[in-house]
């Protein structure tokens, strides 16, 4: 078998019998083909990528106008008080977004999300010590 990982975060329990308590989390990232997030003390900053829809993209060389990762914009929502995240306050709090966007790397790097990749379709192609990479399909028969 293949030694699995241990499992991060915080537990929340707590919240089955307290659901008003106060959270104990003050960050939480999230990352899904690309799309990057990250919530800090009521403050959410996150970016839409655009996913590597086919292998197409891959062997055309397009792929490269969706895996720019750096040419994404992100933006910024307090959602404790926008919780709809209506307003963009990225351009009025420029140094809480880069602060956030900077640990949402740092967050990224601790729990082994880099590299970053944005194919949809699944985890294709053979297993790497046990584990599923992301490779092109494996060629038909």
């Amino acid at each position: 078998g293949v030694e699995q990982e241990p499992l991060h975060g915080e537990s929340l329990r707590y919240t089955f019998a307290q659901p008003e308590a106060p959270t104990v989390r003050t960050v939480q990232y999230f990352e899904m083909n690309g799309q990057r997030a990250i919530w800090q003390d009521g403050w959410k900053a996150v970016t839409h990528h655009e996913p590597m829809l086919s292998l197409e993209l891959m062997l055309t060389g397009d792929a490269g106008k969706v895996t720019d990762f750096e040419a994404d914009r992100w933006e910024l929502y307090h959602v404790d008080e926008d919780w709809n995240e209506l307003h963009d306050l990225a351009e009025q709090e420029p140094e809480r977004l880069a602060a956030m966007v900077e640990r949402w790397w740092v967050e990224a790097e601790k729990y082994d999300v880099l590299p970053l990749g944005a194919a949809i379709g699944g985890m294709n192609g053979p297993p790497i010590t046990g584990r599923y990479g992301q490779a092109p399909p494996p060629e038909g028969p």
